[in-house]
């Protein structure tokens, strides 16, 4: 008699870490409601230097597929360049997306016009999962910006 192995399907590292993040986030939040949104992401925060033979793409597309699922619809994905927006843009799923450097202007502009930047601000106040990809690690100000802002779970991969 032939004994049949079956494997369980696995995951990559990175995704198990997003969603395992992801799926925790609102209780982690409600337990340190005491916290404002920069000091909450500051030390609960989740944030990944990604390698680069690691799958970032096709994570970031299944942590968006599971907060779909899971019935949050408001997500927000921030990139680097348009190669990689190129790469995570979904004609089909109803996702914001923005360059970091879009959002760099609006903060160096605040001091003229502030309506790009409340813009912003409104929609990372609103958003249930943003995903800030390829941060700017040089710039933190621009990470602490989007870490204030953020109301919902952000996940911020260098």
């Amino acid at each position: 008699m032939e004994t049949v192995i079956q494997e369980t399907p696995r995951t990559h590292p990175l995704l198990d870490t997003m969603l395992l993040y992801f799926d925790h986030f609102r209780e982690q939040k409600e337990s340190n409601e005491d916290l404002d949104n920069l000091n909450f992401h500051r030390q609960f925060g989740l944030t990944l230097s990604v390698p680069d033979n690691w799958p970032l793409f096709e994570s970031i597309q299944n942590i968006i597929r599971h907060s779909l699922d899971s019935g949050l619809h408001n997500i927000i994905v921030i990139y680097p360049s348009s190669t990689v927006y190129c790469d995570l843009y979904n004609e089909e799923q109803n996702i914001t997306y923005f360059a970091w450097q879009e959002f760099y202007v609006a903060m160096d502009r605040a001091g003229k016009d502030v309506r790009e930047l409340k813009r912003f601000r409104h929609l990372l106040e609103n958003a249930h999962l943003t995903i800030f990809c390829g941060a700017p690690i040089g710039i933190p100000e621009i990470i602490d910006q989007v870490r204030g802002f953020c109301e919902g779970c952000l996940v911020v991969l260098e």
